[in-house]
């Protein structure tokens, strides 16, 4: 229903949909998975709009309007392309990046950087700590959404205890255990 125009009986006004909106600017789907029919009817449901670059909305008088379909249209997904769309949608969809894994160098900025506008003090042994525990061998690999969830996770616990906002290898290990990381 994001995708169509709204009808506010109240006000008598049309509210336009999340693409209209983001008409000229960057329009992001994060989330996309293969199981739910959702993700097979949004994606299909772009496809004249992404080849022609104008789409059509039906208001609530049942007329329909053609609109621009000028945005960058970003689709996050956890899955390959081609297990989401077929052929035919990737051919329209003409950019794909794989985002892998960050490396360890890149892992650890992305964490001292959090914690830097979290305003949590780095440690740098209990990050090396943390590292071994938790990403070494036979071990979970690094994710970018992995320091943010763990220090936003640690802020959150702290605050709730009334306590310094620190690292330490308890809260640590508590985070970790909320990415459900033995």
């Amino acid at each position: 229903s994001m995708l169509e125009l709204n009808f506010n009986t109240t006000t008598r006004f049309h509210e336009a949909p999340i693409q209209l909106k983001a008409c000229g600017g960057i329009l992001v789907i994060d989330g996309l998975r293969d199981q739910r029919p959702e993700t097979r009817a949004l994606i299909n449901r772009w496809l004249l709009p992404l080849e022609k670059r104008t789409d059509y909305l039906t208001m609530a008088n049942g007329r329909k309007i053609g609109v621009p379909f000028d945005c960058l249209l970003i689709l996050a997904a956890n899955l390959p392309p081609k297990e989401l769309m077929d052929n035919a949608l990737q051919r329209r969809i003409p950019h794909k990046i794989h985002m892998g894994a960050p490396t360890a160098a890149q892992y650890k900025q992305i964490f001292v950087n959090v914690c830097v506008s979290s305003g949590v003090k780095f440690s740098e042994s209990l990050f090396d700590w943390m590292v071994q525990k938790y990403y070494g061998a036979d071990c979970m690999a690094m994710a970018y959404f992995h320091p943010k969830f763990i220090v936003d996770n640690i802020s959150a616990d702290c605050r709730y205890n009334g306590i310094e906002t620190i690292l330490t290898k308890e809260n640590i290990a508590h985070a970790m255990l909320q990415l459900h990381i033995n």
